[in-house]
């Protein structure tokens, strides 16, 4: 008689849970309104946002704030604009955060 072998992922650590990672699942721009969807992988408890406009030296600490899954910007005036999206959970916040870069004319 054989054993069979079955692949398995390891099991966090007791207590441990991982934080979930924020992905943009889909960006629509028009005139001045930006209209961001979040999803993420992983237990989510919210998520954080940030926007950022021109400068690239803002974009190394953005100031995150409380938001849904759906994040619309209105009355953007022109200029470059980063997007910034973080995954909350249980095991604290994904500290990648998902970011979108784009142009308002």
């Amino acid at each position: 008689a054989g054993t069979t072998r079955v692949a398995c992922s390891p099991l966090p650590a007791a207590g441990t849970t991982s934080a979930p990672v924020a992905k943009i699942a889909s960006v629509n721009a028009r005139g001045h309104v930006v209209r961001f969807v979040l999803n993420a992988s992983g237990p989510l408890s919210g998520y954080e946002c940030a926007l950022v406009r021109g400068s690239r030296s803002h974009s190394a600490h953005p100031r995150y704030a409380s938001c849904g899954a759906v994040r619309v910007y209105r009355h953007l005036h022109a200029g470059r604009y980063t997007f910034f999206a973080r995954a909350l959970g249980p095991g604290g916040v994904h500290r990648a955060a998902a970011k979108r870069s784009f142009l308002i004319r």
